[in-house]
């Protein structure tokens, strides 16, 4: 079986900010799917694994700054904050 990756993303600016703080605020979501085989650790490869997010994000004068939660296949999920450049 092949092994793949994918991603779609849509993200909207949904008011801009005043000059003095950055450029603007977003919201946006993505959705992922993959599969992958022969792994290294030797575990079975599991079947098309899916996952998605949604978060708010901003241009400011420091930098970009979101606040994220994705989830994933079995219940997984994760929150997510990036304050300036990774």
């Amino acid at each position: 079986l092949p092994r793949y990756f994918g991603r779609a993303m849509y993200y909207t600016r949904l008011l801009p900010l005043p000059d003095l703080l950055g450029s603007g605020l977003y919201v946006g979501a993505s959705a992922e799917m993959g599969r992958i085989n022969d792994r290294v650790d030797g575990l079975p490869s599991p079947d098309t694994l899916y996952s998605g997010s949604a978060f708010l994000g901003a241009d400011t004068f420091m930098g970009p700054a979101y606040l994220g939660v994705g989830a994933g296949n079995g219940g997984s999920y994760g929150l997510y904050l990036l304050i300036g450049a990774p």
